[in-house]
């Protein structure tokens, strides 16, 4: 799932942060990877797997 600029600057607004434009770049980059992480993670089959 990518994370837009624009989606940055805006939550970033609301959070009164002020981000340069390579802080949002980054930003974008980063939470982008991270989701695409999560939802690597979702698909794994944890069926008969006890929790820790």
């Amino acid at each position: 799932m990518a994370v837009s600029e624009q989606e940055i600057r805006k939550v970033a607004l609301l959070a009164r942060l002020e981000l340069t434009p390579e802080e949002t770049r980054l930003m974008a980059s980063q939470l982008s990877r991270v989701l695409e992480y999560m939802e690597l993670l979702g698909g794994v089959d944890t069926e008969g797997v006890e929790p820790l």
